[in-house]
């Protein structure tokens, strides 16, 4: 236990004495700011070291590999970008990133572009220059940012809505649903966004059907129904009339109410530049093959309330008991599987890796 001398030392952060002569209420402002400093520069931080929409660099440091062919490709379509109100995309990635570095909240960081912060050590030990890199801590629902980012800069993209034969809507509702799932009023910018897509002449002119969008996370996450008002965000956005017409790109297509839903796969942490990247890494998997001494890996957290989440404990639980499983239990306090090093360790040692349902 402290001495009565050692409770009257200066105190280290704050350099004043912790309470013989300064009151309880100055203390607590003190501490208030030495907190708001902390977190004021962590976001310069955050903000200085991952982009958020900037446009990819070209070149062999360009974050997405080869710089894109100059000419569009015949076999593709034109298309054009819809030029939003930043409320319906940039705005929306600030907000993620500023609460992903304060308050645990379920939003990926989606610096780089969506890419997430470069990984300088995978797949071997060397280092790698970080302008150079193949691999980043890229989050399983960034994929609206990255194809974003990826239609910027590509060729086939017009800027003359008359000769575009597709148009491109940038609403990151995924991140939006990710920071504003329970709000009252978490229906708002979905509306909007229909209210601004059928004051357009060129959504009117086909009803919206040769538009597009990409949604970061599960179709049914935007398909919530009257019989479930406390479920979903942004308003049913896939039954809104006017997305219905459109097509939407999405991790994961409704079973069967997906008509024009189209399944897209999640982001990995690998982003190969070229075919030499991929054909390096499945010979590392290949010299992996012969060491692999589990038959299956686990890597996921309980999800208690519904009848999937009973088949996931299930199959958690018997991953636990069998020594022919390597588990990973993803707790949001121990922060396992925030570390893609491990998450890619313990799938390399395995045979098979489960994906549990959500």
């Amino acid at each position: 236990m402290a001495s009565k001398d050692e409770e009257s030392k200066p105190s280290f952060f704050f350099f004043f004495p912790s309470s013989s002569f300064c009151s309880s209420l100055l203390f607590g402002f003190r501490c208030v700011v030495f907190v708001s400093l902390c977190y004021l520069l962590w976001l310069r931080f955050l903000f200085h070291t991952f982009p958020l929409l900037a446009p990819t660099r070209s070149g062999r440091g360009s974050q997405f590999g080869r710089s894109p062919p100059a000419t569009c490709d015949p076999s593709i379509a034109r298309f054009y970008t819809h030029r939003l109100h930043p409320r319906f995309n940039a705005d929306i990635v600030q907000r993620c990133l500023s609460r992903y570095a304060c308050c645990g909240v379920d939003c990926p960081n989606v610096g780089h572009s969506g890419l997430g912060r470069p990984l300088l050590r995978l797949p071997a030990d060397a280092d790698v220059d970080p302008d150079l890199t193949s691999w980043y801590a890229t989050h399983p629902l960034s994929a609206e940012v990255i194809f974003h980012a990826r239609v910027e800069r590509h060729p086939c993209r017009t800027t003359d809505p008359a000769a575009a034969e597709l148009f491109y809507v940038p609403f990151f509702s995924g991140l939006h649903a990710a920071t504003s799932f329970r709000p009252k009023n978490r229906d708002a910018l979905a509306v909007e966004l229909a209210e601004h897509l059928n004051s357009l002449s060129a959504f009117r002119r086909r009803g919206g059907r040769d538009h597009f969008l990409v949604v970061g996370r599960t179709s049914w996450d935007f398909m919530r129904k009257p019989a479930c008002p406390d479920f979903g965000a942004n308003h049913g956005l896939l039954l809104l009339p006017e997305v219905a017409n459109m097509t939407v790109l999405t991790v994961e297509r409704h079973p069967w109410e997906g008509r024009n839903q189209f399944g897209i796969p999640y982001p990995s942490y690998f982003h190969p530049r070229t075919a030499e990247d991929v054909a390096d890494w499945q010979a590392e998997l290949r010299r992996f093959a012969r060491t692999r001494s589990f038959l299956f890996a686990f890597v996921g957290g309980w999800q208690p309330g519904s009848d999937k989440a009973a088949v996931r404990t299930s199959l958690m639980a018997q991953c636990w008991k069998s020594n022919r499983c390597l588990p990973v239990h993803c707790e949001p306090i121990l922060h396992k599987c925030d570390d893609p090093g491990r998450i890619l360790d313990v799938m390399r040692r395995a045979d098979f890796c489960l994906q549990p349902p959500r």
